[in-house]
């Protein structure tokens, strides 16, 4: 055999080999790797009449045993191992439905090894959500109706809320039906949320296990928003305030004019500008709870609380007096009004009443008669309209008033003059009434012809000095208030008369400064004062007023003796004043009243 012949034959001999190996191998490998399981699931079937869930998949060939495990998303553990095809799934707790992991696999194995897993498959499968839960009114309570879930053997229906202070939500089963809807007939509150799932029993080897699809959407029925109460319309400088009454759980209210929505607001008022004043509005107020438990976007509203407004109103009221008890009353003109209400009150703020009603647009005053004399009376002026057979109100104007004149007397007149001087002083109880001044008489006898010494031309001044007396002379004077109207001057009764009768003494007859001494202590007047007070028979009463700087060791009384001299400087008589001292040196002011000093007397000193 030559060397080539021999080559040919070595190459197909290895080709031969090569082949025999490789069929050989792949025999060898398919015999030892099992397939993958197949159909794996858990069905139901009947043991004893009774459901018995149990595993069941597609046989494998060469496979001589099963594995079943269990796991969340992948094996993880390894439950039992089988040598068929189906298993009793409730035996050693492989359907245990407190156990958490809800997912199976099955591989086959034999001799030679592990087949690959089988997909996952689960036995206890959550039901689907519930959608579109609702809840209306009905005269048997409240009826929740939702969509069928496929395959849902029952729900379970839920009373919810939401923990106080945190957004986590509650709930509680209170009920369950076999339907898509049940009417809850027990006594509700106004605001109720409840919530559904949908419920679907698997049968166990040892228990049953219930699934329960994750909860529906919340609904609420609100039983009856309150509309708002008190609501008002207040028409001011052409604008219009809208006050309510709060509405309890409100989270808000709406405000339209008609039918066209203007404004929300938490607040309990809200102003609204620019509406026109030739027509009659219609505005409205309703309260808003949010359905904050699921959908802040859904709303529970009241009725709507209504206020007709008329937004007009006269500016610029004013009053007058006419007469002694007559008050005008005048106001600007207003277009688009059919005419005003004049409005009456005693007190700024409660009891006006309408008395008269002016059917003219262009009448724009008012004469109020024989009112009491003495009283102030507050006036405002309303506009109104009418329109399709009923009359609007408008809005109040400026509130004025007035007091009506009163012919009552003077009161408090008081005269007093100083030593020394040749003046009387005068002063009284400023009037209540509505006067324009006052007016001062004198006469030099009670009964005598009184004269006009003073017109004072304003009521707030009620004080008088009348200047340049004679000296020792008596006094008398009245007075009385007045006031013009019309060109006409109205005059109260006089006072009570009162007289004066001026002073002989001199003024600072006694050197200021001057020291004196009582038992070793020094006293010095540093000023001094006699003011007349009344008087008393033939004699002037008077009040001596001192400032003494002390320096005492001592706490008994001092005396000052008062020295009273004539025009000539011939002594007439004394009188002695007396004060309490007290230890140290100090600065003292002394007043006696009353003190009596001869008729003639013209200057004095004190020692």
């Amino acid at each position: 055999m030559n060397k080539k012949t021999f080559l040919k034959i070595f190459i197909t001999l290895f080709i031969l080999l090569a082949f025999v190996l490789l069929v050989s191998t792949y025999f060898v490998s398919a015999a030892t790797e099992p397939g993958k399981v197949t159909g794996a699931k858990v069905v139901l079937r009947v043991d004893a009449k009774v459901k018995v869930p149990y595993f069941s998949w597609n046989a494998v060939s060469d496979a001589t045993e099963y594995e079943i495990w269990r796991g969340d998303t992948e094996p993880e553990r390894i439950l039992t191992t089988v040598n068929t095809n189906y298993f009793a799934g409730g035996e050693n707790h492989l359907l245990d439905p407190w156990v958490p992991y809800n997912n199976y696999w099955v591989r086959a194995i034999n001799d030679y090894g592990e087949g690959e897993f089988s997909d996952a498959f689960t036995y206890f499968i959550k039901p689907a959500t519930p959608k579109n839960l609702k809840a209306t009114k009905t005269n048997q309570g409240i009826k929740l109706t939702w969509d069928k879930v496929s395959g849902a053997e029952s729900y379970n229906i839920y009373l919810c809320g939401r923990t106080p202070g945190t957004n986590e939500m509650y709930s509680y089963n209170i009920d369950s039906t076999i339907s898509n809807f049940i009417t809850i007939n027990y006594t509700i509150d106004s605001n109720e949320m409840y919530a559904v799932k949908a419920v679907t029993t698997y049968p166990g080897y040892y228990d049953d296990k219930e699934m329960y699809s994750d909860i529906s959407n919340y609904a609420t029925y609100r039983a009856n928003v309150p509309t708002p109460s008190g609501v008002k319309a207040n028409v001011q400088n052409g604008k219009v305030t809208l006050s309510w009454n709060a509405v309890e759980d409100a989270d808000g209210y709406q405000i339209y004019n008609g039918n066209t929505y203007i404004k929300t607001t938490s607040s309990l008022n809200y102003t609204l500008s620019n509406l026109s004043t030739s027509k009659v509005h219609t505005l409205k107020v309703r309260a808003y709870i949010d359905n904050d438990f699921y959908n802040p976007s859904t709303k529970f509203y009241s009725n709507f609380s209504n206020v007709n407004v008329f937004p007009n109103a006269v500016s610029k009221a004013k009053t007058s007096l006419v007469g002694k008890t007559n008050i005008k009353i005048t106001w600007n003109k207003k277009s688009n009004v059919t005419g005003y209400k004049i409005y009456r009150s005693t007190s700024k703020n409660s009891g006006y009443k309408n008395i008269k009603t002016i059917t003219s647009k262009n009448t724009n005053s008012y004469t109020d008669k024989n009112l009491s004399k003495g009283k102030t009376y507050y006036y405002k002026v309303i506009p109104y309209l009418k329109t399709n057979g009923k009359e609007y109100n408008g809005g109040n104007s400026n509130i004025s008033n007035i007091k009506t004149f009163s012919d009552s007397k003077i009161t408090g007149l008081y005269i007093c003059t100083e030593a020394g001087s040749s003046n009387s002083y005068l002063s009284w109880t400023k009037s209540s009434n509505n006067i324009d001044g006052y007016i001062i008489y004198r006469a030099t006898s009670k009964n005598g012809k009184y004269k006009k010494v003073k017109t004072i031309t304003s009521s707030k001044t009620y004080t008088y000095t009348n200047k340049n007396l004679s000296k020792g002379k008596t006094y008398y004077y009245k007075v009385r208030g007045y006031k013009k109207i019309n060109g006409k001057t109205y005059y109260t009764k006089y006072s009570n008369i009162k007289s004066i009768k001026t002073s002989y003494i001199n003024k600072n007859t006694s050197l200021p400064h001057q020291t004196y001494t009582y038992y070793g202590d020094a006293f010095t007047i540093k000023t001094l004062s006699m003011k007349y007070k009344k008087n008393s028979g033939s004699k002037a009463i008077y009040q001596i007023k001192m400032k003494i700087k002390a320096e005492s060791s001592r706490t008994n009384d001092v005396y000052f003796t008062v020295y009273f001299y004539d025009k000539n400087n011939r002594y007439i008589d004394s009188t002695t004043l007396q004060f309490g001292r007290k230890v140290g040196n100090y600065t003292k002011t002394i007043t006696w009243e009353n003190v009596k000093i001869p008729k003639k007397a013209a200057s004095f000193t004190i020692k």
